[in-house]
């Protein structure tokens, strides 16, 4: 289908190699007012999004509070989710320049001079004009008591559900199975894959949260949350868009956890005025040189750490014969007894699957390492008249220089495959020095 113009004729001029795309295809394409679409083949549509929500206090002394609340949320789409841009290949072609110091190319030869020097082409990014943004049902269910110490705590029930999520499903792709020349046995053999945006997939995620905190009184607040979580998805990687089927493949395939599915997630924060200094419990009466030095500091601190990534196996090679690969066969427990960064998980318990087959592993069977940071903030200020002073801070990230290592290889064909040659940021420190005025 392609897009048309105000004559409601495919536009055949747009760029210098359309008319002789468009003559090489002839037979392909049909307008979209003739395959009873609408000319800009997306069609507006409104979208109904109810919020409700319910506190009770259920004892007189009112410290325990019930909340619950429901919520129909609407995603976007990411880009120009149009027909102009996404559906009109090929009419709607693109020539790129490829020039630059390395290649001491002049310019006049840029632009290719040929205007039937083209090849197959495949349509990456094309739009089901039934498409629909994806709706995200969202719930929960809180409980919330005070605490001594001018604390409270709250616990909660979260969940989430995707029932039509976009993804991104292939065509014209030839089947499993040998095949002397894959572009010959493709159902369409002038062009090759075609992706079009559908509404195929849907993803679910449900959190016990917890969190304890003390809003900001008598120079201290802190703030400890926790969530025990689970992520999975079916033919979606929990993200909107994006995430491609592989062809053919069984719907078993392409159910497991999604790449947000941290099983643990910790939080913690605390600020906290040292009590030294003019106004403060310590030396409040005290000179302005000793209050210059050792008054009205203030210290914050932030820690955050999770369980590791959920990482699927690579098989390693396009085992299907038509150009995609699936994920390693599994054939033993994947636990390694001491990981480390030279071996994270037992490799020999995924092996490359056999041709024409589908891997046995599941999406997200091993996880990735943890992490655990720690960023510091001293800071203090300096009053130069009423409306003026400056602000000295000292930062310090990863402050006690741990080691988060990044994933590992995944690929059984890799050389360094389980793995992991990387790491995040180490400690880093810097000075500031703010005027506020």
């Amino acid at each position: 289908v392609a897009a048309v113009g105000d004559d409601g004729k495919i536009n055949g001029t747009a760029f210098l190699n359309t008319p002789n795309v468009a003559a090489a295809t002839a037979g392909l394409w049909v307008t979209s007012r003739e395959a009873g679409y609408s000319d800009g083949l997306m069609e507006g549509n409104g979208n109904w999004a109810p919020r409700i929500g319910i506190v009770y206090r259920p004892f007189s002394q009112r410290q325990i509070v019930l909340r619950g609340a429901y919520g129909l949320f609407y995603n976007s789409f990411t880009g120009n989710r149009s027909a102009s841009s996404a559906a009109n290949l090929p009419f709607w072609g693109v020539e790129s320049l490829g020039f630059g110091l390395s290649q001491l190319q002049p310019w006049e030869t840029v632009w290719n001079s040929d205007p039937n020097a083209f090849g197959i082409f495949g349509i990456g990014e094309a739009v089901d004009p039934r498409l629909k943004a994806a709706r995200t049902q969202n719930w929960n269910v809180t409980l919330q008591t005070a605490l001594p110490w001018k604390s409270a705590l709250t616990l909660s029930y979260v969940g989430t559900k995707v029932a039509n999520d976009v993804i991104f499903v292939p065509y014209n792709a030839a089947s499993v199975g040998p095949h002397s020349n894959l572009q010959a046995d493709r159902p369409n053999r002038l062009i090759s894959d075609v992706q079009r945006l559908e509404n195929l997939s849907r993803n679910w995620y449900h959190a016990l949260q917890t969190k304890a905190e003390r809003r900001f009184a008598n120079g201290l607040s802190f703030t400890l949350s926790y969530s025990f979580s689970r992520s999975m998805g079916e033919s979606s990687s929990g993200s909107d868009e994006y995430t491609s089927l592989v062809p053919f493949s069984p719907a078993w395939y392409n159910r497991g956890r999604t790449g947000f599915d941290y099983r643990h997630i910790e939080f913690a924060t605390v600020v906290w005025e040292l009590p030294v200094g003019r106004g403060r419990s310590f030396l409040s009466s005290s000179n302005a040189l000793v209050n210059g030095v050792l008054g009205g500091w203030d210290f914050a601190f932030t820690q955050q750490g999770r369980s590791g990534a959920p990482l699927s196996i690579s098989g390693g090679y396009s085992n299907l014969g038509n150009g995609w690969g699936t994920r390693a066969d599994i054939v033993g427990s994947p636990a390694a007894s001491n990981p480390s960064p030279n071996a994270w998980f037992n490799t020999p318990a995924f092996v490359r699957p056999a041709l024409y087959t589908w891997g046995s592993s599941s999406m997200g069977v091993i996880e990735g390492p943890g992490a655990v940071q720690f960023n510091t903030n001293l800071s203090k200020r300096f009053r130069i008249a009423e409306k003026k002073d400056l602000q000295l801070r000292w930062e310090a990230f990863n402050a006690f220089n741990k080691v988060n290592y990044n994933n590992p290889s995944t690929n059984v064909a890799s050389g360094n495959y389980g793995r992991i040659t990387s790491a995040g940021t180490a400690r880093y420190m810097q000075l500031a020095l703010k005027f506020n005025f």
